[in-house]
Order: C-alpha cells, then sequence, then structure tokens
C-alpha cells in the first residue's frame, strides 16, 4: 500500500473504498492488503445487493456466518428478484436477524408463484429483528405480522408497500409511520390502509395506469400535504390518456405540491 494511504484516518479511508463499485476489486483488497483489510471488508459490507439467483444468498449467509462482525457492517440490503427464493428462504431468514444496524431494506422479489409461504415465513423473520430501518420495500401479507413489524420500525420516513394478501379489513396501525415522508403503493392500499391520512409529503401511485376518477379521489384526501407526486398513464387506455400532467393539477388545489412525475407507457397490447 501506499504510504500516503497509510496516514489516512480510518474515516476518510472506508469513504475513499466505500466509493469503489466494483464488488470483487473491495474483496481483492481485504486479502491482499493487511493495512487495507478492515476498511475494505467495511465497504464490502456496508451496500449489499444480492440479485437472480439463490446460491449469492447461501455465500452470503455463510460469510456472515463465518465472521459475524462483518453483519454489523451492513446499512444497506437489496434482494432483487430472485426466482428462485424458495431455495434459499432459510438462509434469507438466516441473515436477516444478523443486520443488526440496517438502515435500508429493499426485497423485490419474484412472487407470481401459487404457494406464498415463504413470503409469510420472511415477514415473520422482519417482525423479529432489531434493525432500525429508514427506508423500506418490502413483498409482505397485510396481516398481524405486517402490523407487528411496521409497529417495531419507528424511524421509516420512505416506505414502498407491495401486497401479496390483503386480510379484509387490515389498516396500518394507526401509532406507526409517523415519520414517514415517501409513500410507494397502489391506489387501492392508499385508500384502504390508513384509519387517517398520514403525513406523508411525497406519495408514488404504483398502479400501471391511474384514472382520473382514482387519481381525483386520492388528491382530494391528501392534496394539502403532498409536496411530491408520481403516477402512471397508459396512452392507450382512453380513460387516463387524456389526464395530462395540467389536468392532474387542475383536479384539486395542491398549494405545497413542487414536483409532479408522470410516467407515460405504451400498453403491452399494442402491435408492433
Amino acid at each position: 500500500m501506499s504510504p500516503l494511504l497509510s496516514t489516512l484516518p480510518r474515516e476518510v479511508l472506508f469513504h475513499i473504498l466505500r466509493n469503489v463499485d466494483c464488488q470483487s476489486s473491495l474483496a481483492g483488497a481485504c486479502r491482499v492488503c493487511s493495512a487495507l483489510h478492515d476498511e475494505a471488508e467495511r465497504a464490502l459490507y456496508d451496500r449489499v445487493q444480492v440479485d437472480s439467483l439463490a446460491s449469492p444468498l447461501e455465500r452470503l449467509h455463510y460469510a456472515l456466518t463465518e465472521a459475524p462482525q462483518r453483519a454489523l457492517y451492513s446499512q444497506s440490503f437489496t434482494v432483487v428478484d430472485i426466482d428462485y427464493l424458495a431455495d434459499a428462504v432459510c438462509e434469507l431468514q438466516g441473515i436477516l436477524p444478523m443486520l443488526v444496524n440496517l438502515r435500508h431494506l429493499k426485497l423485490e422479489l419474484a412472487f407470481l408463484r401459487p404457494d406464498q409461504l415463504w413470503v409469510h415465513n420472511v415477514i415473520c423473520t422482519l417482525s423479529d429483528c432489531t434493525f432500525s430501518l429508514q427506508s423500506c420495500e418490502v413483498l409482505m401479507n397485510l396481516d398481524d405480522h405486517a402490523s407487528r413489524f411496521l409497529r417495531q420500525q419507528h424511524n421509516i420516513e420512505s416506505i414502498a408497500i407491495v401486497s401479496v394478501e390483503h386480510t379484509a379489513g387490515w389498516q396500518v396501525p394507526a401509532d406507526t409511520l409517523l415519520r414517514l415522508k415517501y409513500l410507494r403503493a397502489s391506489y387501492r392500499l392508499v385508500m384502504s390502509i390508513f384509519h387517517t391520512p398520514h403525513m406523508f409529503t411525497h406519495l408514488g401511485l404504483t398502479d400501471t395506469s391511474v384514472g382520473r376518477d382514482e387519481l381525483q379521489e386520492v388528491l382530494l384526501v391528501y392534496r394539502h400535504q403532498l409536496v411530491g407526486l408520481k403516477y402512471a398513464r397508459d396512452m392507450i387506455c382512453a380513460a387516463s390518456a387524456m389526464l395530462a400532467p395540467w389536468e392532474a393539477l387542475s383536479l384539486a388545489a395542491m398549494p405545497n405540491l413542487k414536483y409532479l412525475e408522470v410516467f407515460d407507457r405504451l400498453s403491452d397490447m399494442v402491435s408492433s
């Protein structure tokens, strides 16, 4: 290692390594340079992303079990589109409780399968975890376990709610998500799962297309608090194609709105 690097404070060295976007380079630094090892390992496990197959979850579980201090470094954990999650759900359930310092969690999982038992198992595990999240995007069944999980997360400022099953009458507990600023959810969930309007300021509707009536219903409830609004419209669907951005602004007065994002999509039925 360069003599200059050896004189840098550990925090400065960590922030330099944290900006290395190649995981293999960080892993190599852990193995070949004893002077860099601690900070390189800290940077390697600071933001963990696993994608596509079950085997990376198995390797991650082994690495954290072999050296538990690695789990203490993790601030952000993302699992993307695990088509074979059922083969590694035990590893995922083993990993989550170890990440006690986690602040950002995203489980973007493939869920179009008839057996949703693993979804239940994961949310049960989350409800027993001790980390305190600031942001969360998790596929969940909206039931008592989801309520328990949300009650434990006092510091969430950003959440994306993706529902597999919605227990009839289930609502977000009134004493939860009190710091929420950014909400992403479908029109149906936004209008049905809150006892009273939460004071989030940024709303993203996740429906593939939002019609005039649905958008107006949401805005009439939340118009006074919204600083940012995002929705999609299908340019082939007459009900939403007519809803231009300026029309959305005319549906309800939003005195605090500063950001409006409209995503235009073409129906998959359009012929080439």
